[in-house]
């Protein structure tokens, strides 16, 4: 029972009493008869009999008006501010969700912008996991497909052609040995062949860390902003929603690249890095690869790295509820 329902419950009692007590004391003191006049000393004596009772009870049923009065006035400024900070966070978040979109139109290779330019950059990543995977036919004690796919994004996001690219590629990849160094001849000798086939309008193997690297981290930062909101603020299932309007910003091309991002040495924080929580694997915990069709990533299996992330087609499933309880 709040304060306001206090407060009339003790001047409803007040007043009874003050009734009930009238109808026994004129009772007890005089004959009870129309006829009779009004003795102003009963009625001041019952006044001072009445008096520090109501008194009492009015003072106390004000109290809790009044505490009452305060709670409302606190509820609506809390009301406000929390509307005033919901404002700020949807401005800046829309503001990030246009910056991506800015992001990605900027990206270009030669002629192409925008989000075709996710398609040729696609193209050319598989040709360097065939290059990698033509490599590790020749070896006898093989890499793994895991291995594979961060040597293929690596070579293709700072390059393995040119000074500067193999440089920084060697010491990226210095645990690999002489590894690296056979690599980086196969794709000097590859990209004389994809020249002389056409297959690319613009000389490949030479990295896109400019025109990936911001676009990444933007993105990253992004979803962390979004997560990192107190749960007293923004519940999991909001936080879900504001980030599926990200997700749908999305081509599945852009889906695909952070797949292979995530996976590489440069992605671990987006969910490999070990000693992630569940609740830190943003991937898994916002679906954000969701429409991957099956087979899209030619012939490597999302789901095998990505067991518990809901696909486009997919039912909602007791695993997954579990998953969920652990998200705030």
């Amino acid at each position: 029972m709040n304060g306001k329902k206090i407060a009339y419950w003790l001047i409803g009692i007040g007043s009874f009493i003050s009734f009930f007590l009238l109808i026994l004391y004129l009772a007890k003191t005089t004959r009870l008869s129309l006829s009779s006049g009004i003795d102003i000393d009963i009625f001041s004596s019952y006044g001072t009999l009445i008096g520090g009772i109501l008194g009492a009870l009015f003072s106390l049923a004000g109290i809790f008006l009044l505490i009452a009065t305060l709670e409302s006035q606190e509820k609506a400024i809390g009301l406000q501010e929390n509307n005033y900070r919901n404002q700020l966070f949807e401005s800046k978040f829309f503001d990030l969700i246009k910056m991506h979109r800015d992001n990605s139109v900027e990206i270009n290779i030669k002629d192409r912008f925008g989000k075709k330019v996710f398609l040729i950059m696609q193209r050319e990543f598989y040709q360097c996991k065939l290059i990698v995977d033509a490599y590790n036919e020749t070896l006898t004690d093989k890499i793994s497909e895991k291995e594979i796919i961060n040597i293929a994004y690596l070579s293709f996001f700072f390059g393995a052609v040119g000074e500067t690219s193999e440089k920084i590629l060697k010491e990226r990849l210095k645990e690999y040995g002489l590894h690296t160094t056979h690599i980086i001849k196969m794709f000097k000798k590859s990209q004389k062949g994809v020249k002389e086939n056409k297959k690319f309008s613009y000389k490949p193997f030479e990295g896109h860390q400019s025109r990936l690297g911001h676009y990444f981290r933007h993105l990253y930062q992004t979803v962390k902003y979004v997560d990192e909101q107190p749960r007293n603020f923004l519940s999991y299932k909001n936080k879900y929603s504001y980030l599926k309007i990200l997700r749908a910003q999305l081509s599945t091309q852009e889906q695909a690249f952070l797949f292979f991002n995530s996976l590489s040495d440069l992605g671990k924080a987006w969910e490999k890095k070990e000693g992630l929580t569940d609740n830190q694997k943003l991937i898994t915990k916002y679906n954000l690869i969701k429409n991957i069709p099956t087979g899209y990533t030619h012939g490597i299996n999302v789901r095998d790295y990505y067991p518990e992330v809901i696909f486009e087609g997919d039912q909602q499933n007791p695993e997954r509820d579990l998953l969920e309880k652990k998200y705030f």
